[in-house]
């Protein structure tokens, strides 16, 4: 089976597609024109596909790690800007944000491992707002960073540890904590206004939530690296 799987919203197997491509499938963002993006965290690549899995682009340098304007070391995830600009969370290797043209041409870099503004401790996810501000997941920090496009700090909240990070439309973050096992719904400036789940393998509890998505019918989609399901939650009516 390849990497990358479709299904139906009801859990329908559809197809998949990427085999022979990833060491290790990561990150898995869909872009404003319905292209698909992943990130291989083994072998430091980012990936552009097509809706039917035809690969666009491919950035980094296979099996390669590096940290200048052509290498990632361990990228975790990717997400878009104005005018087809990207930003990709350089993570579990390196401890940077990169920004990118829509032809792949690198703009610039910021962060490196620490605690300070600025500064990252695995940058997991990347998601920015209707206001183009980019929201960076520092992992291992507990806390989620805010910075302009060009990387100037804004602000940060914290006291969870952010594995999985989507932000609506509507400007409603949802957020995994890996190491709490559960999910959180917050304003933009990090305000708690709903939290469910807890340790274990029953429905709506969780085994290491990881990746989260939010639907266009605002329908959660939550996956688990150890409970290896995906949990689908929808509003109350």
């Amino acid at each position: 089976m390849a990497p990358a799987l479709l299904f139906e919203p009801n859990g329908q197997f559809v197809r998949s597609f990427g085999a022979g491509l990833f060491k290790s499938a990561h990150g898995l963002r869909i872009d404003r024109d319905d292209n698909v993006w992943a990130t291989d965290n083994a072998d430091h690549l980012v990936f552009k596909f097509d809706h039917d899995g035809k690969v666009l682009m491919t950035l980094g340098q296979r099996g390669v790690p590096g940290e200048d304007e052509r290498h990632f070391n361990k990228p975790a995830d990717v997400a878009f800007g104005d005018n087809g600009t990207f930003f990709v969370a350089d993570g579990y290797g390196n401890s940077r944000v990169v920004k990118f043209d829509k032809d792949g041409r690198f703009l610039l870099a910021w962060g490196k491992k620490g605690k300070a503004q600025g500064e990252f401790n695995l940058p997991h996810n990347v998601r920015l707002d209707s206001k183009g501000h980019v929201y960076v997941a520092d992992r291992e920090n507990d806390r989620v960073q805010v910075f302009d496009q060009n990387g100037k700090f804004i602000r940060q909240f914290g006291g969870f540890a952010p594995f999985g990070l989507f932000i609506t439309p509507a400007d409603e973050i949802f957020a995994t904590d890996g190491r709490a096992h559960r999910v959180h719904r917050l304003t933009l400036d990090g305000k708690i206004l709903e939290t469910w789940g807890k340790r274990g393998p029953e429905p709506g509890n969780f085994f290491l939530p990881h990746g989260i998505t939010v639907g266009a019918d605002g329908a959660v989609y939550v996956t688990e690296v150890d409970g290896k399901r995906i949990q689908k939650f929808v509003p109350a009516p």
